[in-house]
């Protein structure tokens, strides 16, 4: 996207694509020659539009999970119900592992998320599925 005569990189952060492009349409339009300003980038930021110039260098990203311990019952059910990517990767995830992975992420008793054996396994698999969809 080009806003203020250069070309801007944008991250959206909406539940679907369709309500993503409709925030940004809703940007007020920027004269080739202003220079979007640190309060015009924090009004953005504020409806959930993130700009930055396209030649900025990208600053390294580093993804923190939760450890052992964060797990519950049922925890992933609504991700993997609603959106396909997060499925496909916990399909892959539980193909390769030697029990029931998702039967045990959906269906298990909080017992059996305590030990250590089924843990980590099952955070695994969310971890993955989250950062393959990002």
């Amino acid at each position: 996207m080009h806003m203020a005569g250069k070309p801007y990189r944008l991250g959206v952060v909406a539940p679907s694509e369709t309500e993503s492009r409709a925030k940004v349409k809703t940007l007020t339009p920027v004269e080739p020659w202003e220079a979007l300003s640190k309060k015009s980038l924090r009004l953005m930021a504020r409806q959930g539009i993130f700009a930055a110039p396209a030649d900025q260098q990208i600053k390294p990203l580093a993804f923190m999970f939760a450890g052992q311990g964060s797990q519950y019952v049922g925890m992933g059910k609504g991700l993997y119900q609603t959106f396909p990517g997060i499925r496909k990767w916990m399909d892959k995830v539980a193909a390769v592992a030697d029990f029931d992975l998702l039967d045990l992420l959906f269906n298990s008793t909080e017992e059996d998320l305590q030990k250590t054996r089924w843990q980590q396994p099952a955070l695994y698999a969310m971890e993955v599925a989250i950062v393959q969809n990002l």
